[in-house]
This record gives structure tokens, C-alpha cells and sequence, in this order.
């Protein structure tokens, strides 16, 4: 049997058990050797993984120690990125290193010595100064992205603050998360409007004005999958008993399976991904992954008029944009109205934006290494 081709030959990468752009699922499928770095959340308190894949088959899985201390995380984080990169790489094999986070490329000098390694930094966020902290970790992030060469960002907004202007080159451009167009039927009105809400969930994410708008709108259910601290949730939960919407919020404070999400989705008809607006916030400048997360189930969105899936999503008619609840009911009354309409921008968008034509056409300058 013909030996099968594959586009990447030898990566280490940093994955996630969340599935939002199916970076993993794309690298796994087209590496000849690939071994992912999974990092859990520090707030988790969860062990790290491993997992070596070779011709996109996994030979080996192990979970190795982290940390709740700050300090101790990322240390960890660190040090068994460099263990491993010792350990399952021989010097003779030039290898990619993929990382999001300036982490990743501590002490790379040192380790392009003991290592035939090359690096490359996919820019997921940016923090405006608003803190010291944050200040100076923008600027760890610009030195090395100055020293890497092969840079990616998951926005326009990102790729030209980094490099005063917005740059387009095989190995420096714009690379926004992939999706996974829906595959199942068309879904028809019916009552209640069922929304549906998914992700870490922040204050700064419009829960609060969003149970409001529950509580004033008869006749729309509002699902919420998701995890925040206890303090946060039992103000929540508060906030539903006052405003006597149990019956139609079901906010469980728990992350579901991808299979269950997906059941899940198809009793509901909206995706909501309410945030705060500005220069100031983070989400401004990204591409949240809640908003591709509704693509891949077949949901048209209403969002908040920020970030850089926005211009997107008005685009391809996948949803409506809005600038407050105040709009949310006459948003919800155009969706209803024309629901088949969205429902097709939805699948163009997703198309667009299809994982594997998307990477493979993204990433083409990584076949080279």
C-alpha cells in the first residue's frame, strides 16, 4: 500500500480539551510526528497531558504535575516543555515548535543548542495597558515576537498593533479560528425562542443584563453552559430566584461533553455572546471562540458589536449585531422573521472559515520545515 502523505512532518504544539478551531484535530491528521503539550486552566488545579501521535495514530499518553500558585504554574508549564522536547526528539530531526503563549519560547537560544528546533508564535490575544502587569507582559510578547519567524495572530486588530500595520505573508498573517460546518438539518421556529449561551463564564460577558432580559421577554428560554467561581454563581442564581425565571433559565454552572453540546444546540435556536464594548477589553481585539463554537452547531448569532468575527458575521448574514440588550428584542424579532435567511449565513460563514482548506491554505509555509 502507497505510504501516505503528510503535510507537516515533525511539530510540538500546545493543544486544549476544548475544541474551539480544531487546531489539534487539523495538526494530528497531517503531522508524520506530532507530539501536544495539553495545559490545563491554573484555577483547575488539573494535571497536564501528553500525547505522542505518530502518522496521526497516538503511541503515548501520560499526565504530568501543575500547579494552583502563579509561580509554580508556569514554571511547571516550562520546565516539561523543555523536558519533552529532550525527550521524545532526537538531534538529528528539525523540529517545529507551535506555541500561543510567550512561555514557550523561554530559554529557545539554549534550546536551538541541545535541539534542531524552529519556532513559531500564534498571537491569540491582546491586553490593552490598563495594568503594570499586563503592560509587561505585552512586552514579553512583542520581544519574542520579534525573534520568531514564523508569526501568526487570530486578527487583523492583532497583526497591526504587533506590526504597525496589518501584513500578509506566508509566514506572518492573519489566521482566525477554523470551524466545522454543521452537518445536521434546518431547524423551524417554535416556542419558546430558546437561546443558547456557551463558555468561562466573567462578569464582564453580560450574564447579569442578560437575566434581566429573561425576565422582561415572556416566551424565551435562555440556556447557560459554563463554568465561573462560586461567588459569581451564587449571585446568579440569586438573581434568577429574584427574578422567578427558574423555569426558564437552566444554568447548572458545568461544562458538557462536545456530544452533549451538540444535543444540546439542536433544542435551541440562538447563540448569545454578549460582551463589553470597547478598546479596553480584550475581546475587542480576538476572535472569541463562543462565536465559532455556535457556527460549527448551526446557530445564528447575536452578538455584541465588537471583535473581529463581528464584521463577519454581519457579512455572511450569520446573525445580528447589537450594541446592548436594548436591542436584543427587536434583534430576536428580525432572526425570528427570517430565520432561514441566517440559517444560510451560517453555512456560508462556516465554509469560509472550513478547518481543514483554511489551514492547509494558512499554514502552507510550515510544509517547508
Amino acid at each position: 500500500m502507497k505510504d501516505r502523505i503528510f503535510r507537516y512532518d515533525t511539530i510540538f504544539m500546545y493543544g486544549s480539551l476544548q475544541s474551539v478551531g480544531h487546531i489539534m484535530d487539523y495538526f494530528i491528521k497531517h503531522t508524520k510526528k506530532l507530539v501536544v503539550y495539553i495545559i490545563m486552566p491554573r484555577v483547575n488545579g488539573s494535571a497536564n497531558d501528553l500525547r505522542v501521535y505518530e502518522r496521526g495514530i497516538v503511541k503515548h499518553e501520560h499526565s504530568v504535575g501543575s500547579s494552583t500558585n502563579i509561580f509554580l504554574y508556569y514554571f511547571i508549564w516550562w520546565y516539561y516543555q523543555n523536558l519533552f522536547l529532550l525527550q521524545y526528539f532526537s538531534r538529528s530531526e528539525q523540529v517545529l515548535v507551535f506555541g500561543g503563549h510567550p512561555v514557550a519560547f523561554i530559554g529557545m537560544s539554549m534550546m536551538k543548542l541541545l535541539r534542531r528546533l524552529k519556532y513559531a508564535y500564534w498571537i491569540g490575544d491582546y491586553y490593552p495597558p490598563v495594568h503594570w502587569s499586563l503592560i509587561l507582559f505585552e512586552k514579553l510578547k512583542k520581544y519574542y515576537h520579534d525573534r520568531i519567524p514564523f508569526t501568526y495572530y487570530l486578527s487583523d486588530r492583532i497583526n497591526n498593533i504587533y506590526n504597525s500595520k496589518v501584513i500578509t505573508l506566508p509566514n506572518k498573517k492573519t489566521v482566525m479560528w477554523g470551524v466545522k460546518p454543521h452537518t445536521g438539518s434546518k431547524k423551524q421556529i417554535t416556542s419558546p425562542f430558546k437561546l443558547l449561551f456557551v463558555g468561562v463564564i466573567r462578569p464582564s460577558q453580560g450574564i447579569e443584563d442578560l437575566l434581566l432580559f429573561i425576565k422582561n421577554t415572556p416566551k424565551v428560554q435562555l440556556s447557560i453552559v459554563g463554568v465561573c467561581e462560586k461567588i459569581l454563581y451564587e449571585k446568579y442564581v440569586t438573581l434568577i430566584e429574584k427574578y422567578h425565571v427558574a423555569d426558564r433559565v437552566w444554568f447548572p454552572n458545568t461544562f458538557v461533553s462536545d456530544e452533549e453540546l451538540k444535543k444540546l444546540s439542536n433544542r435551541h435556536h440562538i447563540g448569545i455572546a454578549l460582551y463589553e464594548k470597547g478598546e479596553h477589553t480584550a475581546t475587542h481585539y480576538t476572535d472569541p471562540g463562543k462565536v465559532k463554537t455556535y457556527i460549527e452547531l448551526g446557530l445564528p448569532v447575536i452578538m455584541t458589536n465588537t471583535s473581529a468575527i463581528a464584521v463577519y458575521i454581519k457579512q455572511y448574514m450569520a446573525g445580528e449585531l447589537v450594541n446592548g440588550t436594548k436591542e436584543l428584542p427587536a434583534a430576536l424579532e428580525r432572526m425570528k422573521r427570517q430565520y432561514g435567511v441566517y440559517q444560510k449565513g451560517v453555512h456560508a460563514l462556516a465554509q469560509y472559515f472550513e478547518y481543514e482548506k483554511y489551514y492547509s491554505q494558512s499554514f502552507q509555509v510550515l510544509e517547508t520545515i
